[in-house]
């Protein structure tokens, strides 16, 4: 067989395997994508969702400042130790590292208010309205780390699948898969 032969029979083998490696690797790549696009719903329900509803819903109830109703500020948190949180901090850094500094801003604060309201126990009418002034700003800063916490999920869920949002060595869900 001469090589212009070769060269022919390779390119015809080429034309017929081509297509099927193609397909291959696109149902692979499909996959993949759907396991990303469970993924990141899974941490956005578990996770940002949660730090989410937390960050709106910073006030003082009790003398106490709390999330929400009834979750006092505290150094951790049950969510925090589960593998979708590990997964959040693995895929989102930053925002993973803006939280807990905002935490223990919040923390900071709420050993400010308890010393605030033992000193003006009883006294001053307006006490209220004195304490939910000083923590004002902390109360701006976690609407602003929201906004960006939510509008960061909103563009993944929209555009984000497999770009910004992708399969990471060292995040133990993706290890997974």
């Amino acid at each position: 067989m001469d090589e212009a032969t070769t060269w022919t029979i390779i390119g015809i083998a080429t034309a017929i395997i081509s297509p099927f490696i193609y397909r291959k690797r696109h149902k692979q790549q499909e996959d993949e994508e759907q396991k990303l696009r469970i993924h990141f719903k899974d941490i956005k329900s578990k996770v940002i969702d949660r730090i989410s509803e937390m960050a709106r819903s910073l006030a003082i109830k009790h003398e106490r400042l709390v999330y929400g109703s009834r979750a006092p500020v505290q150094d951790d948190y049950d969510f925090e130790h589960e593998d979708y949180y590990m997964s959040f901090e693995t895929h989102f850094p930053e925002l993973a590292k803006e939280w807990k500094n905002l935490n223990r801003h919040a923390i900071k604060a709420d050993k400010e208010l308890v010393s605030f309201f033992h000193l003006r126990d009883g006294g001053d009418k307006n006490i209220q309205y004195v304490a939910n002034d000083h923590i004002k700003d902390l109360q701006q800063e976690f609407k602003d780390f929201n906004k960006r916490l939510v509008g960061k999920a909103e563009h993944i869920e929209k555009y984000g699948i497999g770009k910004e949002f992708k399969k990471v060595k060292n995040c133990p869900i993706c290890k997974k898969f």
